[in-house]
């Protein structure tokens, strides 16, 4: 089985011309019976199974395997191309059980972040509660996972800070119907009428799990549950045919992600479950920061003013969101600088052109070839002026990203005004509303470049 995993994923890397893989390996089932996970057979029965399996030296020589994340259950190798290695910064590794007591060893999420020329991306493989009617508590572990996971920059939302947010793995959502009626639909390749009872879709739909998350269209036949050798459903404990497994992502405003291809693996016969791929084409925009690269001009390299003003904050009667609050705390970072972030100021709930104006400046990158902006973006987080009972632990209420290329004039000298509008997000799921003015003056800056980065802004 080592050998067949390592070939058919040594395969894989060889077709990905682009930088980074990620490898997700969920254990079912227990390693003393026969076989029931994707590497079983080769895992020890230790904690540490699985990275006896996986080795970049095994698979291809023009990968590296910078780190390993997981937990008892789960694990997660990322892979990146040999002579990226040295543009990769800020490697982190976090996990969070959700099993019996949220302390169980075999449910719960593992995340991997990096950034690599300032683009911060980020990996979380999971695996949640099992069974056809624990439609809440694989929500609740979505949620869980999502603000439990300590990655980036401390305290900001796990999908409001890195460009891009892939979530893959074993997420046990099942179909509503009855064994017969999907196995009918799978004889025929009818995967579509499958769609409207799927809980997944039906959960996302209404905005109760993977908020703001898309997932590629599905053209596979559900991957769970098969008689271990086979191709063919199992007839044991009458388990429904499902897309348990399944690959979604997220991006920054503005960023498109585009799907190469999605689809499952029918020849791993070693599970009752069969792997999916999903392979993506991302943008990767140039950000001016302090580790500009000295291949990018430096008259490419523009100062920006920006100005925040008439923010308006409204909450929604979420779990642990307080809205009786009359001000909450506003703080902004800029993800393409680690480190940065602005001074708080207060701001009323509910109330707009109250608020005080917030004013910085920032790097932009000019594009003179394509004469655009490359993207930059602004993370706006708001906290409670005190903890929930004195807890200063709970202030966070959500965090939201904006994008401000896409408010900036199409030439260099220009001073443009947009108000904007966005989402709230705690724990994956919305909390509000934050919306404002932003301007954004590059008139009496745009002369002014930036080769000695000695500005702290």
């Amino acid at each position: 089985l080592q050998t067949k995993f390592e070939s058919s994923l040594n395969q894989g890397l060889q077709g990905v011309y682009k930088s980074v893989a990620c490898v997700n390996l969920t254990q079912v089932g227990s390693v003393k019976d026969k076989p029931k996970g994707m590497i079983s057979s080769v895992v020890s029965k230790q904690q540490g199974w699985g990275r006896e399996a996986v080795t970049a030296e095994d698979l291809n020589a023009a990968w590296k395997l910078p780190n390993v994340g997981g937990l008892a259950g789960v694990r997660l190798f990322l892979f990146v191309k040999k002579d990226l290695v040295a543009e990769i910064q800020d490697i982190r590794i976090s996990s969070k059980f959700t099993g019996v007591g949220g302390v169980g060893y075999n449910k719960g999420g593992v995340g991997v972040s990096l950034r690599i020329k300032n683009v911060g991306l980020c990996f979380v493989a999971s695996h949640f509660a099992a069974h056809q009617d624990q439609v809440l508590e694989r929500n609740a572990d979505y949620s869980t996972v999502s603000g439990a996971l300590e990655l980036g920059k401390k305290g900001i939302e796990l999908s409001s800070q890195f460009h891009y947010v892939f979530w893959m793995g074993d997420l046990n959502y099942r179909q509503n119907q009855l064994k017969e009626q999907v196995e009918n639909s799978v004889a025929t390749c009818d995967y579509q009428s499958l769609f409207e009872f799927d809980q997944l879709i039906q959960e996302k739909s209404a905005g109760r799990v993977f908020y703001g998350y898309h997932e590629p269209e599905i053209t596979f036949a559900p991957t769970y549950k098969y008689e271990f050798g086979t191709d063919t459903f199992s007839d044991k404990k009458k388990r429904v045919p499902s897309w348990c497994d399944r690959v979604l992502f997220k991006s920054f405003p503005g960023l498109d992600i585009g799907v190469k291809s999605y689809g499952s693996v029918m020849s791993v016969r070693s599970s009752d479950h069969k792997p999916v791929f999903c392979f993506f084409d991302i943008p990767h925009p140039i950000l001016p920061s302090q580790d500009i690269s000295p291949s990018i001009p430096t008259e490419s390299v523009v100062l920006a003013d920006v100005v925040i003003s008439e923010l308006a904050i409204n909450l929604v009667n979420t779990v642990g969101t307080i809205i009786s609050d009359k001000s909450v705390e506003v703080t902004f970072h800029l993800p393409h600088i680690h480190g940065f972030v602005s001074s708080p100021i207060k701001v009323p709930l509910n109330e707009s052109y109250s608020s005080p104006e917030l004013k910085f400046r920032t790097r932009v990158f000019w594009d003179s070839i394509n004469n655009s902006w490359e993207f930059t973006h602004l993370i706006i987080s708001v906290s409670r002026l005190s903890g929930i009972l004195g807890n200063v632990t709970d202030r966070k209420i959500g965090d939201t990203v904006v994008s401000i290329t896409e408010i900036l004039s199409k030439e260099v000298g220009f001073q443009n005004t947009s108000i904007f509008s966005a989402q709230l997000i705690k724990n994956g799921l919305p909390a509000g509303n934050c919306q404002g003015k932003i301007s954004i003056d590059t008139r009496s800056v745009s002369n002014q470049l930036y080769p000695q980065y000695s500005q702290q802004i």
